[in-house]
This record gives structure tokens, sequence and C-alpha cells, in this order.
């Protein structure tokens, strides 16, 4: 037990560290993050173009999807991750939104702060994250939103993937 308690420390601190050293850079756009390398996920690369598509980012195997299409911007969001891979996956709290408007709009979220706490998903497992906080302090209207979670394969993190799903956000 203590060995799963320190790797998973471990890994939530890894995990810390990498979103914040990413946070300044660009985020991908939808065509570049969606190419696959011959049997691992496409690395995350640099460009910062708003992109029109209305699909998901979804680079890996884990799932994500909202529990409903429509939230209040006073309630939490609700969402499901499922795990289709063959391998355990590391994911912590933060996560980053794109507003939706003549094409996706990453918010900056630089003074929000996401505490280090994290969740291994086991393969074939369902993680029902019910209480995602909207990030408070963040004028966010009403529209079509798209949230972003960054997370690894607990066991090898060579590789950082994407997983995304969207939501209407109302007043």
């Amino acid at each position: 037990m203590k060995k799963y308690v320190w790797l998973i420390t471990i890994g939530y601190l890894f995990l810390v560290v990498l979103s914040g050293c990413t946070a300044a850079l660009p985020q991908s756009s939808d065509t570049d993050a969606s190419q696959e390398q011959s049997g691992t996920a496409a690395r995350d690369t640099l460009d910062s173009t708003p992109s029109n598509s209305l699909s998901p980012v979804n680079d890996g195997p884990l799932v994500l999807v909202s529990n409903s299409e429509t939230f209040s911007k006073r309630g939490p969001l609700d969402l499901t991750f499922t795990n289709k891979g063959d391998f355990s996956i590391l994911i912590g709290e933060a996560y980053t939104l794109d507003f939706y408007q003549d094409g996706w709009i990453e918010i900056d979220m630089s003074d929000v702060y996401f505490s280090a706490v994290g969740r291994i998903i086991e393969p074939g497992e369902d993680y029902n994250y019910a209480d995602v906080a909207l990030p408070a302090g963040i004028n966010l209207e009403a529209g079509r939103y798209r949230i972003k979670f960054k997370y690894a394969d607990e066991a090898d993190r060579d590789f950082i993937y994407t997983v995304s799903t969207e939501f209407n956000l109302t007043g």
C-alpha cells in the first residue's frame, strides 16, 4: 500500500511540474493534436492558430464524456473518464478551457490554482468526476466550451496525451 501511495505522490508531482512548465506554451490545434504516430499517440505540437473544428481533442486511450449537454455557470461540471487502453493512466485536476467564437480560443487561466490531487484510472475503469469546479474569478459568458485534460501513462511518461469534451454554459 505504501508503494502505491508513494508512486501516486511522485506521479502527481510530476504532472504538477509538467503542467506548470507547459502552461505558458501555445496549445496545439485540433489537426495537429489528432495526428498519430504508429502505435503511439502524437506528441503535442505548438500551433496557436484557433481551430474551427467542433470535434473534441483526443489523442490517447482515455475517453471523456460530459454527463450533461448544458451546465450553469454556478454549478460544477459532471464528467466521466473511461480508460479504453491497456495501461494505467495518471491524470490530475488541472484543465484548460476553450471558448468557441468563430474558432476555438483558449481562455487565460494562468491565475487559476489547481491542487496536486490526481487519480490513477485503471484499464477498463470508469471514473465519474462529478465536481469539476469552474474557475472562480474568470468571467465566463454563455456559449460553447471545450474542457481539456492532459494525462500520461502511469508507467511510461514519454508521451503526454490530451482528452477533451464539449458542453454549453448558460447564465
